[in-house]
């Protein structure tokens, strides 16, 4: 499990996490298997985000205590941990990359607020056609009638 960013007319970048024991030795990463891992005891394992580049995070992050899991860091911490130290590692050594990845991500976000805005469109028309009226749906979206009626009278014409 990895991240990739793609660099037009660059190489691709791609980030990983690591799992360290006590001492420092790499037991899991994307090269090796899992039963290593599955071997090392919880109390003193490490992870860190990697890059295949070479780069490795000078940050260490000690598995919590207490935790049951397999030693490879769920979704989350890699999202919210892992995942950030690996991407400013990239931005730094390519910055207009990180343009570029908040540019894909505006775009990205606006197709799903489009799509929304459809879902909510098909349902004001669903309320309307269903005895609502603009009033209603003005107050129920935070929008006076007028507004509400000007926003969506192509839904209710629909």
């Amino acid at each position: 499990m990895g991240w990739v960013i793609n660099v037009p007319g660059a190489r691709g970048y791609e980030g990983y996490a690591q799992v360290l024991d006590t001492d420092g030795k790499v037991v899991k990463d994307r090269k090796s298997d899992q039963a290593v891992a599955e071997r090392c005891e919880r109390e003193g394992v490490f992870w860190r985000a990697a890059d295949v580049a070479g780069w490795v995070s000078p940050t260490l992050h000690r598995i919590p205590e207490g935790f049951t899991g397999k030693v490879d860091p769920d979704e989350r911490f890699m999202d919210d941990v892992l995942r950030p130290e690996w991407e400013q590692f990239v931005y730094d050594t390519v910055p207009l990359v990180h343009i570029r990845v908040l540019l894909d991500r505006i775009a990205h976000h606006k197709q799903r607020i489009t799509k929304l805005d459809d879902e909510l469109a098909a349902a004001v028309r669903h309320a309307m056609r269903n005895g609502s009226h603009w009033a209603t749906i003005g107050e129920e979206t935070g929008l006076g009638k007028q507004a509400a009626r000007e926003r969506w009278t192509q839904a209710d014409e629909l």
